[in-house]
């Protein structure tokens, strides 16, 4: 494969394409928190436990994925792009950072570390850079996203399940006043 077809391929990489691969790290890097014993881990450390079952926060957190993804490949704008962003910066950027400062802080291998520096970090540099390189988002909600993704993230690590679930409805919320507020044919 010659340059030229790399760098067609890749401009052809859309945003709206890119961000399905978010699932697909998300689903590996669970393997490896689970092979390598990340709830351990947590435990050891962080005395912190999981109030729901590994498994079904799992469901939850892919289902989440899957659709913002799906709502901004159905309506794709600034809006709905800067949905999935959060979504992704929170649960794939931060994570990664979550498991290198772990892994430093603690002398110990963090599980999620892997799949964090090698997946997760460069996926979301790539997704943020398309989203910035197709304008949909600029400067400014750039680094509000990024900011508004660490304190989700953060503050569930701190505060547990309940601001996952508060962000979702928060999130559903402000994506249906959005939609009803918009006329129709502007959705396209």
């Amino acid at each position: 494969m010659n340059q030229s077809k790399i760098k067609r391929l890749y401009n052809d990489f859309t945003f709206r394409k890119a961000i399905w691969l978010a699932p697909l790290a998300y689903a590996l890097h669970q393997i490896e928190e689970t092979v390598f014993g990340f709830t351990i881990w947590r435990e050891k450390y962080l005395h912190a436990s999981q109030t729901l079952p590994i498994p079904v926060f799992f469901a939850i957190l892919m289902g989440v994925y899957l659709a913002f993804i799906l709502i901004h490949n159905l309506w794709p704008n600034k809006v709905t792009a800067w949905f999935v962003l959060a979504a992704i910066l929170a649960m794939q950027f931060h994570n990664g950072i979550y498991h290198l400062v772990g892994t430093i802080y603690f002398g110990e291998y963090s599980p999620g570390l892997i799949t964090g520096l090698i997946i997760y970090i460069p996926l979301s540099c790539l997704f943020f850079y398309k989203a910035y390189k197709e304008e949909l988002i600029n400067k400014t909600s750039g680094v509000f996203v990024f900011i508004y993704a660490g304190v989700l993230f953060w503050s569930f690590e701190f505060l547990g399940n309940a601001v996952v679930f508060i962000s979702i409805i928060a999130s559903v919320i402000v994506l249906i006043i959005y939609f009803l507020k918009i006329p129709s044919n502007s959705l396209n």
